[in-house]
């Protein structure tokens, strides 16, 4: 399946199996979790993808920092794992390390 971010790149592919799912939250769809979260559990947040700059792993990792003390769980999912991401993680999550969840 190609999965496109816009109406552009979907009109022009004109793919029988390709899928837009367009950039953004769907407020209708999607509740706010703290109605969803129980006392005691924490909330995951993961990231997937290239192990490169411009897909946003340093956004993902400074988001990490900046909340490392809240009741959120910050999983990392990647190929090509460097070094420099695998010691920032580590670095933010010292109670959850990388080495079970690499791709």
């Amino acid at each position: 399946k190609v999965i496109v971010a816009n109406d552009y790149t979907f009109q022009k592919l004109n793919l029988s199996n390709s899928e837009k799912i367009l950039f953004g939250i769907d407020t209708n769809k999607f509740k706010k979790t703290e109605k969803l979260i129980k006392d005691g559990e924490k909330f995951v947040v993961a990231y997937i993808g290239h192990n490169t700059p411009l897909k946003g792993i340093p956004d993902f990792l400074k988001v990490a920092d900046m909340m490392k003390d809240s009741n959120i769980e910050f999983r990392l999912y990647v190929s090509n794992l460097s070094d420099k991401v695998k010691r920032k993680y580590e670095h933010i999550n010292s109670d959850n390390p990388l080495g079970e969840w690499q791709c």
